[in-house]
């Protein structure tokens, strides 16, 4: 399942390189999003791989939260995933 990267966990003063907002297409609810808590996640650009697993929706609007296992630079951001 195809998926791409929103932006960084953040807050208001911090941001988490290894905490994802990523959004599937096909997804609009937050129903639809629950069903994919515990899936794994591959994170692709060029040579650069890393794994990661889907940790909880975010919003309602059916997006979801990814914990992976290293942080990622700032130039994937809109990058596509796999959601396996």
């Amino acid at each position: 399942m195809r998926a791409f990267i929103v932006n960084f966990r953040r807050g208001p003063k911090t941001q988490k390189n290894d905490e994802l907002i990523v959004e599937v297409p096909e997804v609009k609810d937050r129903r639809a999003a629950s069903r994919l808590i515990g899936r794994k996640v591959v994170v692709e650009a060029g040579n650069l791989k890393i794994l990661g697993s889907v940790v909880s929706t975010h919003g309602s609007s059916g997006r979801l939260r990814v914990r992976l296992r290293r942080g990622i630079p700032g130039q994937l951001l809109t990058a596509k995933v796999e959601i396996v």
